[in-house]
């Protein structure tokens, strides 16, 4: 199940969601100011290398393998910057189902914070999501095994109380935005 199908059943639900999130320091932007009322916008994209086995018979990594690891995982200018998502949040979801047609809205509450020695962020997000189908009931989705999809996450820190998560999907005819999460800090 894709992180989207699996957080719009649990939303839809009225679940707990519990996210997290991490920049690759193999990705090494330059990081906008923190102090910069505009400090502009962050495209995180994650990616990882193919493993690769240094003996045909051991799956442990080699000593060269194991400095890269080790270089890769030291905090960087971008875990300050993620450092600064972490806190309660009060949150406007709008989830477009059909690309054309207005959006579903829904409220929450986001309670992020930074784990292992901040590295990652992880959030627990509550709140109701209300479906849009004509009877009110909560409806069904499944992508068809096996159906890659194209998306993109886009997060912008506008100033420390105020960010926001774009989410567009290629669903074959084009990219699309199908979800916006506005998010205030709660003082």
């Amino acid at each position: 199940m894709r992180p989207t199908t699996l957080l719009k059943s649990l939303i839809a639900l009225g679940a707990t969601a519990s996210v997290a999130f991490a920049q690759s320091p193999s990705i090494a932007p330059t990081a906008p100011s923190l102090n910069s009322p505009a400090s502009g916008m962050t495209t995180t994209t994650t990616t990882a290398p193919s493993p690769t086995k240094t003996t045909a018979s051991s799956n442990a990594p080699s000593a060269e393998e194991m400095k890269q690891m080790m270089e890769l995982s030291k905090l960087n200018e971008n875990h300050k910057l993620l450092a600064t998502t972490a806190g309660t949040w009060s949150y406007t979801v709008k989830m477009w189902m059909d690309p054309t047609g207005k959006p579903t809205e829904s409220t929450g509450t986001a309670t992020r914070k930074a784990i292992m020695d901040g590295r990652y962020v992880s959030g627990e997000y509550h709140g109701k999501f209300k479906m849009p189908g004509a009877d009110g009931k909560t409806g069904e989705y499944e992508m068809m095994p096996g159906m890659k999809e194209k998306f993109r996450q886009v997060i912008k820190m506008t100033d420390a109380t105020h960010m926001s998560m774009e989410y567009y999907e290629d669903r074959g005819q084009g990219e699309t935005k199908t979800m916006e999460i506005n998010y205030t800090k709660k003082k």
